[in-house]
């Protein structure tokens, strides 16, 4: 069991470190196209796609999270998994769940971190560099 969270968190490390390289390609490429003078037209041309993509489904909202089965208690959710297991798996699951947030903070640092360097390097017009 500890060897299968310590693969998804190896896992969730790397998709929030694949998430912070996304995010540096999508500023670099709107600094370009800033620099250029061709934002306002990437915008026109992306808006319709963004309101699109940000319509509701057909069917309504979808909430996202587990379902709540009826148990004796009426419509109470049924407290299952945990009840009995020893305090070292809780101990696990917390220390995963710090180190996730370690992770998430030091991505959003290197990320902001990122940004800057680019905003000098790329952002500004060959005559007004530091």
């Amino acid at each position: 069991m500890e060897t299968y969270l310590n693969l998804m968190l190896v896992r969730f490390g790397v998709i929030v470190g694949g998430l912070v390289v996304l995010a540096l390609l999508v500023f670099v490429v709107a600094l370009a196209l800033k620099r250029r003078g061709r934002l306002d037209d990437a915008r026109r041309y992306a808006a319709p796609a963004v309101r699109a993509g940000c319509a509701r489904p057909p069917g309504g909202s979808r909430t996202v999270g587990a379902a709540v089965h009826p148990g004796r208690d009426g419509g109470r959710p049924v407290v299952t998994a945990l009840a009995g297991q020893a305090s070292d798996l809780l101990e696990h699951l917390l220390l995963d769940r710090i180190i996730k947030i370690a992770i998430v903070l030091a991505a959003l640092g290197v990320l902001a971190v990122g940004m800057r360097l680019l905003w000098r390097r790329v952002g500004q017009p060959k005559g007004e560099r530091e």
